[in-house]
C-alpha cells in the first residue's frame, strides 16, 4: 500500500504539470490580471499545424489523382462552349482574404473607438514589446477565420478528385480522338475514350462537384455577416446598417457563386451544394470553433482569446490507496453515524449542522 501511496504522490504532480504546459495556449495571464503575454511558441505551433494540415489535405489527392468517369453521348450537360473564368481562383482566395480582413478591422476598430473607450482594456505583451489590443484582436479573429477556409478547402479538393463529375465543358475541352458516339446507340455509355485537348485543361474539366467557388465564397461572406452580427449587431443602436451590410456581404458572395453557372465551368447542382457547405461551415465554425457569441458583452473581452488549459485535480483518495486501517475507521465512524437513538441522532443532527456551518461560513481569522 506504501508502494501505491509513493507512486500516486508522484504521477499526481507530473499530470497536474502536463496539464499546465503552454504548449497550445497562445495568451498566458501574468500576475497583473489586465497584462497577458503571448505565447510564441503557442502561435507557431498553431500556424504550422493549421497550414500543414491544408498543405497535405491539397497535396495528397492531387499525387492520387482524379477520377476517370465516363459519359453518355445524348447528355446534353456536358456539350456547354468554354469559356473564361468571371472570377479566377487568385481572385477568389484574395476576395476571401480581404473580406474578412476588413471586416475584422472595421469592426474591432469601431468597438474600440466607440464602444470600450471607457473601459480599462487589457494589455498584450510580446516579449519586452507592447502590443496594442486593437492588432491582437485583429490577428486573432482573422486567425479564426481561416480555421473554416482552411477546412472548406481541404473538403472541396478531396471530393472533386474522388467524385470526378465532368464539367458541363468537358466534351468541348477533351475533343475525343474519335467520335465513338456517332457508331450504334446514342445512348451509350462511353468509358474508354481518349482526349486530345491540353492535358492540364482536360483535367480540370474532371473536377465539378462540388463547386470551390461557391462553397469559399458563401464561407467568406456568411462567416462575414455573423461576426458582423456577434461583435457589432449587439452593441451598435441601429437595426437598419448591421442588415444591409449583411445582405450586401451574401449578395457578392452568391454573385460568384452564380458566375460558376454562366460561365459553364459547374452544373447548377454543384453550384447548390457548394453553397451549402460553405454555410454550413460558416455557421459551425462562428459557433463553435471561434465561439463567437459568447463575448458580445464589453466586460469580458479577453475570453475568446485565452484558451484555458485543460485543469487535473489534486491528488485525492482516487489517487491513494485505502489500507485496511482506514477502512476499519470509516466503517466504525459509519455505524456509529447509524441512527439507532435519539442521542446519536441529535449528536448526528449537530455534526450535520456544524459541517454545514463550516461549508457556508468562513471562520474568522
Amino acid at each position: 500500500m506504501s508502494v501505491g501511496r509513493k507512486l500516486s504522490s508522484r504521477v499526481a504532480p507530473v499530470l497536474r504539470k502536463i496539464s499546465t504546459m503552454s504548449f497550445f495556449q497562445v495568451l498566458e495571464p501574468s500576475l497583473d490580471p489586465k497584462i497577458f503575454t503571448v505565447n510564441e511558441v503557442a502561435v507557431g505551433i498553431n500556424v504550422i499545424l493549421l497550414y500543414g494540415f491544408a498543405a497535405v489535405a491539397i497535396t495528397v489527392p492531387t499525387l492520387l489523382g482524379v477520377a476517370h468517369r465516363g459519359f453518355f453521348c445524348d447528355d446534353d450537360s456536358i456539350r456547354y462552349e468554354f469559356r473564361p473564368d468571371t472570377i479566377s481562383t487568385v481572385q477568389l482566395m484574395l476576395y476571401n482574404l480581404v473580406m474578412n480582413a476588413a471586416t475584422v478591422i472595421f469592426v474591432e476598430y469601431w468597438r474600440i473607438q466607440k464602444v470600450e473607450a471607457s473601459i480599462d482594456n487589457p494589455r498584450y505583451r510580446w516579449r519586452n514589446s507592447h502590443l496594442h489590443v486593437l492588432f491582437v484582436r485583429i490577428i486573432t479573429y482573422f486567425g479564426y477565420s481561416q480555421i473554416g477556409f482552411v477546412m472548406n478547402c481541404a473538403l472541396n479538393v478531396s471530393t472533386k478528385h474522388v467524385i470526378g463529375r465532368l464539367r458541363p465543358h468537358f466534351l468541348d475541352v477533351c475533343k475525343l480522338a474519335n467520335d465513338t458516339c456517332l457508331l450504334g446507340d446514342s445512348h451509350r455509355y462511353i468509358i474508354d475514350y481518349t482526349c486530345t485537348g491540353p492535358p492540364e485543361v482536360v483535367l480540370e474539366a474532371r473536377k465539378s462537384f462540388y463547386s470551390g467557388h461557391s462553397a469559399i465564397s458563401l464561407y467568406s461572406a456568411v462567416w462575414s455577416a455573423m461576426y458582423i452580427q456577434a461583435r457589432l449587431g449587439s452593441v451598435l443602436n441601429n437595426r437598419i446598417v448591421v442588415p444591409i451590410a449583411q445582405t450586401l456581404i451574401v449578395m457578392v458572395g452568391l454573385g460568384i457563386s452564380f458566375s460558376r453557372i454562366t460561365d459553364n465551368k459547374h452544373h447548377w447542382s454543384d453550384v447548390l451544394v457548394g453553397i451549402f457547405v460553405g454555410m454550413f461551415i460558416a455557421v459551425y465554425s462562428s459557433v463553435f470553433w471561434t465561439d463567437l457569441f459568447s463575448n458580445t458583452s464589453t466586460d469580458s473581452e479577453t475570453t475568446p482569446l485565452l484558451i484555458p488549459p485543460s485543469s487535473i485535480p489534486p491528488a485525492s483518495d482516487a489517487w491513494v490507496s485505502i489500507t485496511p486501517e482506514e477502512e476499519e475507521r470509516r466503517r466504525r465512524q459509519r455505524n456509529r453515524d447509524l441512527p439507532g437513538s435519539s442521542a446519536s441522532s441529535a449528536i448526528s443532527a449537530i455534526g450535520a449542522t456544524d459541517e454545514i456551518d463550516d461549508k457556508l461560513l468562513p471562520v474568522p481569522n
